[in-house]
């Protein structure tokens, strides 16, 4: 995943650099090294930002829930 993918897979899910941090425990300064691309993304997050974002795509806020 590139730091530019990382970023739309982000953007996709509604989370921020320092929300994706505190989810996973990490220093808050580590996703915005990803993002920088000053710092590797370790595979596993890469794979799971990926199905999550693929996740978002498929399944969009619903737009008609609203009673007419």
């Amino acid at each position: 995943m590139t730091p530019a993918l990382f970023a739309v897979a982000l953007e996709l899910v509604g989370w921020s650099k320092r929300q994706l941090a505190t989810m996973l425990g990490c220093d808050h300064n580590l996703p915005a090294r990803w993002a920088a691309g000053t710092a590797p993304i370790p595979p596993e997050i890469a794979r799971w930002l990926d199905r999550l974002a693929q996740a978002h795509i498929a399944n969009p806020v619903p737009t008609d829930w609203r009673v007419r």
